[in-house]
């Protein structure tokens, strides 16, 4: 929860957007905030208007970088939070193409570990993060359209015991019912490395690690968008 203030200008075929946020750095079901410490979050964004599309859909090619810093409490500490990116996106007729390339500093969340219900969780406090994806997608037909994602995420790259690479490449298929409702359809091929094998501990240790990694399985999911 938190405030945003944003605004665009416009020169000829260009437009420049800004946006400034400052939030209570909680989970989004709760209006208080439990330490204190707040987010600060701010994008810039260029992009250049192809003719004179408008809406969601919009036709343009931009560019934009963004920065999120704060503090989460944990124990009786706070540690910095910092997230950050910088991308571009082009969209033109049937075709659409993005690229991010994502960064982390600070407190990283990595869930349960092991990954079972009722397992502790694993928290690094002065960690890094990073990644990258590259998606596309092609409307071969007013009511189709077909894409592809390929994105890398590499987690807790401070602690080579700790480190892993999660790599995930999605094809899906969408069908518009209307314009602002839509099904989709994807199919994930997901794989999950272990960056620094030797530095796990022999025995239980590596071989749970290299197990769970193994393991990690496809995912196939269907969606219905609404938008109102």
């Amino acid at each position: 929860m938190g405030i945003e203030v944003y605004d665009w200008f416009n020169r000829d075929a260009w437009e420049f957007s800004y946006a400034l946020m400052v939030s209570n750095g909680n989970e989004i079901e709760e209006f208080g905030d439990d330490d204190g410490n707040k987010d600060v979050t701010g994008r810039l964004q260029a992009s250049y208007v192809f003719g004179k599309s408008i809406g969601p859909n919009r036709e343009d090619a931009s560019v934009w970088v963004w920065h999120q810093d704060g503090e989460r409490q944990f124990g009786a500490q706070d540690f910095d939070r910092v997230r950050e990116g910088v991308g571009a996106r082009y969209q033109r007729g049937p075709w659409r193409a993005t690229a991010e390339f994502l960064r982390a500093d600070g407190m990283i969340v990595a869930g349960p570990n092991p990954p079972f219900p009722g397992q502790p969780t694993q928290v690094g406090t002065n960690e890094k993060a990073d990644g990258w994806y590259l998606e596309g997608g092609w409307r071969f037909h007013k009511d189709w359209e077909v894409d592809l994602r390929h994105d890398v995420f590499n987690r807790m790259t401070e602690t080579a015991a700790l480190e892993r690479q999660f790599t995930t490449t999605t094809l899906g298929l969408q069908y518009f019912f209307y314009k602002n409702t839509r099904l989709t359809l994807n199919y994930e091929w997901r794989d999950l490395e272990i960056a620094n094998p030797q530095a796990i501990p022999a025995g239980a240790q590596r071989t749970n690690a290299a197990l769970i990694a193994d393991n990690l399985g496809d995912r196939a999911s269907l969606q219905l968008t609404w938008f109102f």
